[in-house]
């Protein structure tokens, strides 16, 4: 007992943050995950593989049928992997060699940042649940995926050879590509009733494979010389020709399309509003000058140049709210609420007060 006392009085007192630290990083216990660019509305996000090891991200804006890289050659991370959860609309992926690693990707530059260690190995198919849940596939069978810290759970012990994984949209089903076939793949369903063929003849080793919001299914595979995203009608097994993303790339290992629409913008949003209460020849110049036809008489008006921030419309429409007048030229003017929870005024121009926007 002499000895311990004397021990303890050779030990440092250690300072109340480093003993959280160690808590919070020495214990397992992770922070949440670096902050990253969450995805963008209309915009299709992939991964390929360049030679055996190295992945290149890219981006495809479904607007303007625009594809770019996404960042540089991530050279010997072997991304395999890819989703984005449908509640953060943040980008995630996995690599696919031993020791499988976690990743959030920035939807803006295509930098991968560490979340953790999975705890599998190969972990090559990676689908997030409508609920928020992670999903992803390894040689020991399909986990469970912890967003916060990385870590894996195996929930069904599986040595298929599965490559693709997607949930469909109601979470009910969950799809698998299989390479079990001298020449090609074949598309699985895991259900409540267990697995069961869906369809069979796909091309060799689809690695990629996502699920659409109206429910068809997207998928990449290995050495594909059509150089495509192609879509498959999961009722009939049929590759859709006339649906497919062209690409320059032959190997695409991940596929994440995220499922939120582009908001339309302040003066889209504008627009139909009038044409929600019948307005013609309506003009929405960029300067905010506004010339509008409402019951056969011309009306005029002027956006204010300030926006403040305010709350959204809880029903998602546009607001036009009367208010007095806001630059002294004795007119009642007009605040707009935009959808976005943008307020800007609008300042009434030779409109008699018989008539209103409202």
């Amino acid at each position: 007992m002499q000895y311990k006392r004397s021990l303890l009085r050779l030990i440092a007192p250690i300072p109340l943050g480093a003993m959280l630290a160690f808590w919070l990083f020495g214990t397992g216990v992770a922070a949440q995950p670096p902050a990253t660019t969450p995805t963008h509305c209309e915009t299709v996000y992939a991964v390929h593989d360049e030679g055996t090891q190295h992945s290149q991200f890219f981006s495809y804006q479904l607007q303007t049928s625009t594809l770019a890289p996404l960042g540089p050659l991530h050279k010997r991370k072997d991304i395999e992997g890819l989703s984005v959860s449908p509640l953060t609309q943040v980008l995630y992926a996995t690599s696919g060699k031993p020791n499988s690693i976690l990743y959030v990707v920035d939807a803006d530059t295509g930098e991968m940042s560490v979340v953790g260690d999975i705890g599998f190995d190969d972990v090559i198919g990676l689908a997030f649940h409508p609920d928020g849940s992670l999903w992803g596939w390894a040689k020991q069978g399909l986990l469970e995926i912890d967003t916060n810290m990385g870590h894996g759970t195996l929930k069904v012990s599986d040595n298929r050879p599965i490559y693709g994984l997607t949930w469909n949209t109601s979470g009910t089903t969950l799809y698998a590509t299989a390479n079990d076939r001298p020449n090609a793949s074949t598309l699985w369903e895991y259900t409540a009733d267990g697995w069961e063929v869906v369809c069979e003849g796909l091309p060799k080793k689809v690695e990629a494979l996502e699920t659409l919001p109206n429910g068809l299914l997207v998928y990449g595979f290995e050495n594909d010389t059509q150089l495509g995203i192609h879509t498959l009608d999961v009722e009939t097994c049929q590759t859709l020709d006339n649906a497919r993303i062209q690409t320059p790339y032959y190997d695409i290992e991940g596929i994440a399309w995220p499922t939120h629409a582009c908001a339309p913008s302040n003066l889209e949003a504008l627009k139909t509003y009038f044409e929600s209460v019948e307005a013609k020849d309506i003009i929405i110049n960029k300067d905010g000058a506004i010339s509008v036809l409402l019951n056969g008489e011309r009306f005029y008006g002027q956006l204010a140049e300030d926006i403040e921030m305010g709350t959204p419309p809880s029903d998602g429409l546009l607001v036009f709210s009367p208010i007095d007048d806001a630059n002294a030229d004795d007119r009642d003017d007009y605040l707009i609420t935009y959808p976005s929870g943008d307020q800007q005024i609008h300042f009434t121009q030779k409109l008699r007060q018989t008539k209103t926007f409202a």
